[in-house]
């Protein structure tokens, strides 16, 4: 039987994603939109260039906010795919730390996801 290993339950959520990325060559900002969230992190759609462990500055849309919200993610994870004639990377976010008004939004939102999803049988 499959145990789950991760800490956080994941959302299939579609968020829209904006993220700042430097090395020693380059400064890159893209967007990109969510795969799925959860309390510690996210997946999305990456940039190549973007090597693991690299830190990103993110900035999240959160629906009925105002306010994006900002965290510092650790990219812990890629994976490369092909989809038609296109290469693409999809990657792992784990948050390292949020802004302090951030986290607690982020917070409130994913409790609002864990409240509207049907109990489990």
């Amino acid at each position: 039987m499959f145990k789950e290993r991760r800490k956080y339950k994941r959302f299939k959520v579609s968020l829209e994603i904006g993220y700042a990325y430097s090395d020693d060559d380059c400064y890159i900002y893209a967007k990109s939109t969510t795969k799925d969230i959860s309390k510690g992190g996210l997946k999305l759609e990456i940039l190549r260039l973007i090597k693991n462990k690299s830190k990103l500055k993110v900035d999240i849309k959160l629906p009925g906010e105002k306010h994006l919200v900002s965290a510092i993610c650790k990219l812990v994870w890629k994976k490369s795919f092909d989809e038609g004639d296109e290469h693409k990377e999809i990657g792992g976010l784990e948050f390292l730390n949020f802004r302090p008004e951030g986290r607690q939004l982020f917070d409130e939102y994913i409790s609002g996801l864990e409240q509207s999803e049907p109990p489990e049988a």
